[in-house]
């Protein structure tokens, strides 16, 4: 990743079902405090460590090099 390249952080006021659009955009991962809702598709890969995610009162844990589809 270049110095240049911009690290997006989720935004708690975003609205629910606001729209993303057609995207590619690097992400820091963070604690969010609440859910997550929009239309689009969500793919996800992580290039180094894991992520848990809360899905229907289970977690699931995406491991590092892996792919994840919303």
């Amino acid at each position: 990743m270049s110095n240049s390249e911009k690290l997006y952080t989720f935004d708690e006021t975003r609205k629910e079902f606001k729209p993303y659009g057609l995207t590619c955009e690097a992400w820091m991962p963070a604690m969010m405090r609440k859910a997550d809702r929009h239309n689009e598709i969500e793919i996800n890969f992580f290039t180094k460590g894991s992520l848990t995610y809360h899905f229907k009162g289970a977690k699931i844990t995406i491991p590092e090099k892996s792919f994840s589809l919303f």
